[in-house]
């Protein structure tokens, strides 16, 4: 037996119910939600949550609880649930333990394919497969699979079991995520949405469905899934089903330390909001980088095909898909939700600074920075200062707080350069110059860069005062000379947020 009392380990990367009470797992104990399931009215329930919220973890064992394994030689499912709070709540539950015939599907995990015939086709050996797990009560399989084909499976279940079946859907969207970005989603949404409209709309032989996804599968009142009860992570109700609650994860950091899970997941929606970002969007960006909080109205109606309409609704997808978390929630004076965000841990902060480098050296390799390098050679400040601070106006500033940030950009913007080396804070004279920039001859020009930072735009002229004081003090110059680099420009340069002054030595 495994509950949240044992000692057991933590099931990582197991989604599988059965599998995580046989191996002895540490299991948090979200039994409850059948006992929910079965006091409610809903004939079709979504649960929009987040990637590693429970969703399959739930699935699985609301699957290993309701199904009659009997006639396709399955286990004794009874004993999983010794010792669980669905147990505990009485025979009036479990004696619905084992009594359904079950339809099955998860689309977690798969390469959907880039066009609607490879989609179509694998989803059509999705539902081939539960025809074959429950050939016991089919007298003639189909040739062919379509949108009737769970609604038949499901009559079929029905007449050989007495009993209206359950069916249920794990990671639905994924299917329609996928569509989205080769460019099929409608077509993609027609057919899922006569799937399922099919077997769950008007289905003499379903006792109920759920359903589990990201992001609701349409707008209320589509006439295919006009009975769905939605439920997102901005409700109560499941709430304590889905994810941890605080005292569950209070009891796993005190039983087994802290808690780092991989993070596998497709970040080409990060990508798109860095594509779409305007001046504010760059900013908020920058301020979730640094570690802040960003506010947000949040709308849960958001469906796939508005996803990439705006940056508001990339935001919203990124919030309940499970890139940034709820800090904070209040209602503004239109009745609407305001919900304040920040990335939720270090492997997500890790992916959102590998996109931001990733687009900040395309920029860097598609701008045309023709004129900033002929000023850089020709040692006129004023230019250099102009076309530097045009680009961070452009930038996104996620370490604006570091010298690092800035150093980097310097590198960047500097790399196009031809004929000349860069090197990185190379100790020369008496001291440590941030940037030296060489021609490849071994002779003719050197320059000398000095940076700094200041948090006080008050203070920015000072500090490019002070990084050129630098320069003489360190007596950076002296090496190069000592190198054959007779003619040494020498600019110092000062940051605040997306401002620069520049100034070069004589």
């Amino acid at each position: 037996m495994a509950s949240e009392k044992n000692l057991a380990s933590l099931p990582r990367g197991k989604s599988f119910f059965d599998q995580v009470i046989e191996d002895g797992s540490y299991y948090i104990d979200k039994t409850l939600l059948v006992k929910d399931l079965l006091d409610g009215d809903s004939a079709v329930t979504l649960c929009a949550r987040p990637r590693r919220f429970g969703k399959t973890l739930n699935q699985t064992m609301l699957k290993c609880f309701f199904e009659d394994t009997a006639p396709i030689g399955g286990k004794d499912t009874r004993t999983l649930f010794n010792g669980l709070k669905i147990e505990s709540a009485g025979n009036k539950y479990m004696e619905h333990q084992g009594k359904y015939p079950v339809i099955f599907l998860s689309f977690k995990e798969d390469d959907w394919g880039v066009n609607y015939e490879d989609s179509c086709n694998l989803l059509k050996k999705y539902i081939a497969s539960e025809f074959e797990r429950h050939a016991y009560a089919i007298e003639k399989m189909p040739n062919e699979y379509d949108y009737s084909s769970l609604k038949l499976l499901s009559e079929c279940l029905e007449g050989y079991h007495s009993k209206r079946t359950i069916i249920l859907i794990d990671n639905y969207d994924v299917i329609l995520e996928n569509a989205l970005e080769h460019d099929f989603y409608e077509k993609m949404l027609d057919f899922i949405l006569s799937l399922f409209g099919c077997a769950l709309k008007d289905n003499p032989y379903l006792q109920f469905s759920v359903m589990t996804g990201r992001l609701r599968i349409c707008k209320m009142g589509t006439v295919e899934l006009n009975n769905l009860t939605f439920n997102s992570v901005l409700d109560n109700h499941f709430k304590e089903f889905f994810d941890f609650t605080q005292n569950e994860f209070d009891a796993i950091i005190a039983q087994q330390g802290a808690i780092s899970p991989a993070y596998q997941e497709n970040s080409n929606i990060i990508r798109k909001l860095i594509d779409m970002a305007d001046t504010q969007t760059k900013t908020e960006l920058g301020t979730l980088m640094s570690g802040g909080v960003i506010s947000k109205v949040i709308h849960e109606d958001i469906t796939y095909d508005e996803v990439y309409k705006n940056a508001d609704n990339i935001w919203n997808f990124m919030f309940f898909t499970g890139y940034l978390k709820k800090v904070g929630q209040t209602v503004n004076h239109k009745e609407e939700i305001v919900v304040e965000l920040k990335i939720p841990n270090k492997e997500l902060d890790i992916i959102f600074v590998r996109k931001i480098q990733e687009w900040f050296n395309e920029r860097v390799n598609q701008k045309d920075f023709s004129k900033f390098h002929d000023a850089i050679l020709s040692g006129n400040a004023a230019v250099v200062q102009e076309e530097l601070g045009d680009f961070l106006l452009d930038t996104i500033s996620y370490m604006d707080g570091k010298e690092d940030f800035y150093h980097g950009i310097m590198l960047g913007v500097l790399s196009g350069i031809h004929n000349y080396n860069l090197k990185s804070n190379r100790e020369t004279g008496l001291g440590r110059c941030d940037i030296v920039m060489k021609h490849s001859s071994g002779r003719g020009k050197a320059v000398i860069f000095e940076l700094k930072w200041t948090s006080d735009m008050k203070e920015i002229e000072k500090k490019r005062d002070e990084a050129l004081k630098q320069i003489i003090d360190g007596k950076y110059a002296e090496e190069l000379r000592n190198e054959c680099y007779n003619d040494v420009i020498k600019y110092g340069i000062a940051f605040c947020q997306k401002s620069c002054e520049v100034g070069k030595l004589d």
